[in-house]
This record gives structure tokens, C-alpha cells and sequence, in this order.
């Protein structure tokens, strides 16, 4: 992903995991939370955006299902609190808890 955005510097802070309690077939999601240097809108000064990726492996398809939140902390057109930086990955993790494969015919 790093690549992808042309990031000047990426780092990993954590990966974990995050079980499916449900019961359904829905694959646990593995968690990483990063943060990349990526010059977007003013090439002098770089966007510090913070990563949110969970990993869904489909192993009866032979699929991954990814989801990612590019949260921007600090941007051209201002700073992020911590307050909200702290809300959008709280979102985050309730995506990944939540989210269900309802229909796995959707994957070849």
C-alpha cells in the first residue's frame, strides 16, 4: 500500500487480530495500523496519514478481502485532534468486528 501511494516513509506500529465471535463463516480479520509520509496536494510538505487495514483471508475461495481507512492527522489544510484520530479508528475497529460475508458466491 505504501508503494501504491508513493509514500516517502511508512511504519508499521501494530498488527493484531480481531476474532469472529459471531459464528457465522466469516473469516477473522488480521489488523495493521501504520502511518505513511505521502506528498499529496503541496509536493514540498508530505501528508502524515494514518492506516488502518484489516485482512479478511477467504481460504475456500482463495481470496483475500481487504478494507482500509486512510485517516490524514496531519495535512495541508490542517491537524487532526487525537480525539478524533482516537473516534475514526474506534469506526475502524467497528467495521472490522462487523463486517459479514453474507454470500460467498460473490468470490470466484
Amino acid at each position: 500500500m505504501a508503494h501504491d501511494n508513493d509514500a516517502e516513509k511508512a511504519e508499521i506500529e501494530q498488527i493484531g487480530g480481531i476474532p469472529n465471535v459471531r459464528g457465522d463463516a466469516t473469516p477473522h480479520a488480521i489488523v495493521l495500523q501504520g502511518t505513511q509520509l505521502i506528498k499529496k496536494s503541496n509536493p514540498a510538505t508530505p501528508d502524515t496519514v494514518k492506516i488502518l487495514m484489516a485482512l479478511y483471508r477467504v481460504q475456500a475461495k482463495n481470496v483475500d478481502l481487504v478494507a482500509t481507512f486512510n485517516i490524514p492527522l496531519v495535512a495541508e489544510n490542517g491537524v487532526m485532534s487525537e480525539a478524533d484520530s482516537q473516534q475514526a479508528t474506534h469506526y475502524f475497529h467497528e467495521f472490522a468486528r462487523s463486517l459479514t460475508i453474507v454470500d460467498f458466491g460473490l468470490f470466484a
